[in-house]
């Protein structure tokens, strides 16, 4: 892993007097007779939306024979992979007349040859993030720490961790997570909507409950889950839990989602039978949906929880 030079050019500096010249200041060289003190010289083609200045809080994940080099930038928390394109231009570095280094002009390149890197935009490859963490199981490994998928990803920092959000990853100390085991994450979920029913807070709907409340009135009926988990839940189970029941508001509060609810008994309907002829399941569906729902909700709210058999329409 590299950091890149502070010592950036952009063909946009005002001081450049021509499209086709950047300027490049004396003090960005050593003082050497020998013309390779240029070698380090790279010609960078950036996206137009990533300023000079991200790249100076950037560096690069070296390339092995399976991955292309990446430029990260973290102060915009992207990520780039590094193409070298072959060009037939010539870049020719020439120093001023007054030129105290006594560098002499000469091709940029090694061998005659002439190239210059692109950058493309690398988005996370969040299936290789799952796969990466399937091997880190919440009561079974300590976890992996953030810098470590930033170097198997080579991705940003924050595309990592907006991937461990979207996966539902769990930290378990600063900055190293774990997955939650299927059985685990639904019983956590089971415990809050257990909670949300028997405590009300489905009736009202936008009522904002103290997650506070939430945290103890799940623990209550957790009781370790089905696996007899030896564990309390706390705020960072109860938050991977509210992903898919409504969510937790900047001041620490609940807010059940009705339609996140009645997909959480639709899916429990699932696990109980499957197939389920149409008919049974919408019958049955709407008698264990809790009070909020006076009304069967819109078919829409299942959208992707299973396939439809044409015979059992």
């Amino acid at each position: 892993m590299a950091t890149t030079s502070p010592l950036l050019h952009s063909i946009d500096d005002p001081r450049n007097q021509n499209p086709t010249l950047i300027h490049i200041p004396e003090t960005s060289f050593i003082p050497t007779n020998d013309a390779s003190s240029s070698s380090s010289l790279v010609l960078l083609k950036v996206p137009p939306k990533l300023p000079l200045s991200a790249l100076s809080s950037s560096y690069i994940i070296g390339s092995s024979n399976e991955k292309p080099a990446t430029l990260v930038s973290e102060s915009s928390g992207t990520s780039y992979t590094l193409f070298r394109v072959e060009t037939s231009n010539a870049f020719l570095l020439v120093p001023p007349s007054c030129d105290s280094s006594r560098m002499t002009a000469h091709l940029l390149g090694k061998g005659g040859e002439t190239s210059f890197l692109e950058c493309q935009f690398r988005p996370l490859p969040r299936q290789a993030l799952l796969d990466i963490m399937k091997r880190y199981v919440f009561g079974e490994s300590d976890g992996i720490a953030t810098k470590e998928l930033i170097r198997e990803l080579q991705c940003s920092k924050k595309q990592v961790l907006e991937g461990l959000t979207d996966i539902k990853a769990l930290e378990v100390t600063s900055e190293k997570f774990v997955l939650l085991k299927e059985e685990l994450s639904w019983d956590v979920k089971s415990a809050v909507v257990d909670s949300c029913v028997e405590m009300g807070w489905i009736d009202d709907d936008d009522e904002k409950v103290d997650l506070e409340v939430v945290i103890k009135e799940a623990n209550l009926r957790f009781a370790g889950g089905s696996g007899g988990y030896n564990l309390e839940l706390d705020e960072r189970f109860l938050r991977i839990a509210m992903m898919d029941l409504g969510c937790v508001t900047d001041d620490n509060n609940v807010v059940f989602d009705t339609d996140k609810i009645a997909l959480y008994f639709a899916h429990t309907l699932l696990r109980e039978r499957s197939p389920y002829p149409m008919k049974d399941f919408l019958q049955t569906w709407h008698t264990r949906l809790p009070g909020a729902h006076t009304a069967a909700p819109p078919l829409s709210v299942l959208a992707g929880l299973a396939l439809v058999e044409k015979d059992s329409v």
